[in-house]
């Protein structure tokens, strides 16, 4: 709801914008993402971002974004490619245990939440709870201590192709007695599968037509060979 308010309120000024191409998905650097945690943390460490709850409870305990600065003015958000089909990424939810700063009162364990933001903001739409942008994805928690180890997660984002958007990572941390962190990896926007060029056609090495040529020249003199006789 916060960053609805945000959205909203941000609608009534102009901003420059400065769009570019998605970066830095294997996170060798920090280059292009900004964090906007709140209670927790995200922190780019040896080729992954780490998100990790800190303590008591937030929704937006520990935030990675690319595309905006956390409050939506998107002057330099992400520019898909007009081919994009699928976000894909590499997750691995780990629980930290016991957090003796919250109650445990909550009915819901900690996730993840992933989200697109098209920088559009034209179409907003509002009802009783508030208002939000049809065209933004909202991926809804898909990650908690039940899936475990590393699993690579595809979404279809093609709904955004050619867009300027905003990509946000999100670890919620409820109020459900217990810490976690999710580390993430190899982050890229791919291309429809059928919008690919073919492969291109394998050429012979020099060695294997030199080899072919003499296979020929020995057939021909074999050929002619038994003609003469």
């Amino acid at each position: 709801m916060k960053k609805i308010i945000v959205k909203i309120a941000l609608l009534l000024a102009s901003f420059p914008v400065f769009a570019i191409p998605f970066e830095n998905g294997d996170f060798s650097s920090s280059t292009g993402w900004t964090d906007f945690s709140e209670t927790g943390s995200a922190i780019i460490s040896g080729g992954e971002a780490i998100l990790e709850t800190g303590d008591g409870s937030s929704p937006f305990s520990a935030v990675l974004l690319q595309g905006d600065d956390g409050f939506f003015t998107f002057g330099s958000p992400i520019t898909l490619d007009v081919n994009t089909k699928f976000l894909s990424f590499d997750a691995e939810f780990i629980d930290m245990g016991a957090d003796t700063s919250e109650f445990g009162f909550g009915f819901f364990p900690d996730a993840l939440f992933v989200s697109v933001f098209d920088a559009d903001d034209s179409n907003l739409e509002c009802d009783f709870f508030g208002c939000f942008d049809p065209d933004d994805i909202l991926i809804d928690p898909f990650i908690d201590a039940f899936v475990p180890g590393v699993n690579n997660y595809q979404f279809d984002v093609s709904a955004l192709a050619g867009h300027d958007v905003a990509l946000s990572f999100e670890l919620s941390d409820e109020d459900d007695g217990y810490n976690s962190k999710v580390i993430i990896d190899n982050v890229a926007f791919l291309p429809d599968p059928s919008t690919l060029p073919p492969p291109p056609t394998p050429i012979p090495n020099p060695k294997t037509i030199f080899l072919l040529g003499i296979g020929l020249i020995g057939l021909a003199y074999s050929v002619r060979k038994k003609a003469l006789v």
